[in-house]
């Protein structure tokens, strides 16, 4: 009677376990199966890039529908290379970026060049970009429209240089000195004791109001 309890306990065990490792199996089966498209697959052996079914092996990485290995090959624009010393891409074109420069899409040798300057590399101590524009940077430290100039001695006032003296302020395309003349809507007057600008005019607030952009 013992033999027959025990044989029984040991076929009900068995049976327990070999159930419990059939639905770990499963379990584990439906955590790998996924849909491509209308096409269910096993994420293990297979992969999906963009609707489109392919072994998997080593690939990790999608270029289009193209399945690849990123430390071997790399994807530029929807386009696969040999991946070797590239680390970025420019365009489709993979390349390294210790050697050569990308300006809007174009390779170039990089040499010294630190910058761009449209589809121009450039070193930034020697030489200065102006709107998309190359001139040799000297003493000059900023931009007017395509134009260099040394913030010293010359000013900037709408895209127009002028020298720049004792001006230290803007009044369209005018450089003026805010001691001695003020700047109304555009309009240069001589600042005299106005503090202030009712519209287009000068005024003192101490003596005049300014109404809805009169003086009264």
């Amino acid at each position: 009677m013992m033999k027959i309890v025990f044989l029984f306990l040991v076929c009900f065990v068995l049976q327990q376990t070999s159930s419990n490792e059939l639905k770990e199996g499963e379990s584990h089966s439906r955590e790998r199966r996924a849909v491509c498209g209308y096409q269910r697959y096993n994420t293990r052996f297979r992969m999906c890039c963009s609707g489109k079914l392919g072994l998997k092996g080593s690939n990790n990485a999608c270029c289009g529908q193209t399945g690849y290995n990123t430390r071997f090959r790399m994807c530029c624009g929807g386009k696969l290379g040999l991946k070797g010393s590239s680390n970025t891409c420019c365009g489709q074109t993979g390349y390294n970026t210790r050697f050569r420069i990308c300006c809007g899409g174009r390779l170039g040798l990089k040499g010294s060049n630190n910058a761009c300057c449209g589809q121009t590399g450039y070193n930034t101590r020697f030489r200065i970009c102006c709107g998309g524009k190359l001139g040799l940077k000297g003493s000059n430290n900023a931009c007017c429209g395509q134009t260099g100039y040394n913030t010293r001695f010359r000013i900037c006032c709408g895209g127009k240089l002028g020298l720049k003296g004792s001006n230290n302020a803007c009044c369209g395309q005018t450089g003026y000195n805010t001691r001695f003349r003020i700047c109304c809507g555009g309009r240069l007057g001589l600042k005299g004791s106005n503090n202030a600008c009712c519209g287009q005019t000068g005024y003192n607030t101490r003596f005049r109001m300014c109404c809805n952009g009169r003086l009264c």
